[in-house]
């Protein structure tokens, strides 16, 4: 784990988790791509969310529905994967069964999450690559806890520390099948999400105060720089 168990510890013990959580599911209808792309807009639009971490209008990428994946959604940018030639939004129907589940999932992988990520810390040419989990996973899931406060988000903080606590602790065996298959994936990788929410906050409240202002730092400087940060800390 990028920095150490001491921090995690340490990060753990001071995750903010104490409102009431009231979170009653709503099931979604069917999405399509007119309202995604509504949908998006109304996120761009949102002046808390561009208060707090600047304002976008102009992403530009591929929206893909489908239907056949294990995860909510994804978001590919063309100069990381080799494999998409544009930037590309995947949404996957099958999995999202509410309607917080949906806008979560926008939140995530579009703005201020993944999406917006990328066209900031790349303004100046910074050097990004997909081995750096524990922050661009981090950052995005930091984005579900953080950018619009809802009885959802109050769940979804307190669901992530129950996670990082079974990591901790490792009782792997009492995780999801999803968490599980994230799990053995690659060394770190469900970790990087939770642990790295978690870490993001962290250091945006000591460091930075904004997470605007954390991405106008990575935007000029290296994820090295970032990591540094973290590392005074253990």
């Amino acid at each position: 784990m990028i920095c150490g168990k001491q921090l995690y510890n340490k990060i753990y013990s001071i995750i903010k988790d104490n409102k009431k959580c009231n979170y009653h599911p709503i099931k979604i209808k069917p999405i399509s791509y007119t309202e995604l792309k509504n949908d998006i807009q109304a996120l761009y639009d949102n002046e808390d969310i561009k208060v707090n971490f600047g304002a976008t209008n102009n992403l530009q990428f591929k929206i893909k529905l489908v239907s056949d994946k294990k995860y909510f959604g994804a978001f590919w940018d063309k100069e990381l994967y080799d494999e998409y030639e544009k930037n590309t939004l995947v949404i996957c129907a099958n999995q999202i069964k509410t309607i917080d589940e949906y806008w979560y999932t926008l939140i995530h992988e579009v703005y201020p999450g993944h999406g917006y990520f990328f066209e900031m810390v790349k303004q100046n040419n910074t050097a990004f690559d997909t081995g750096a989990n524990m922050l661009i996973e981090g950052y995005a899931t930091y984005c579900e806890i953080s950018s619009i406060e809802s009885n959802y988000a109050v769940y979804l903080r307190q669901h992530y520390k129950m996670i990082i606590s079974k990591l901790l602790n490792n009782k792997i065996s009492t995780l999801s099948n999803a968490q599980k298959y994230l799990f053995n994936q690659q060394i770190g990788y469900l970790e990087s999400y939770y642990f790295g929410a978690f870490l993001i906050e962290y250091l945006i409240d000591k460091h930075f105060k904004s997470p605007l202002k954390l991405l106008q730092f990575l935007s000029k400087n290296t994820k090295g720089e970032m990591f540094k940060l973290w590392l005074k800390d253990i």
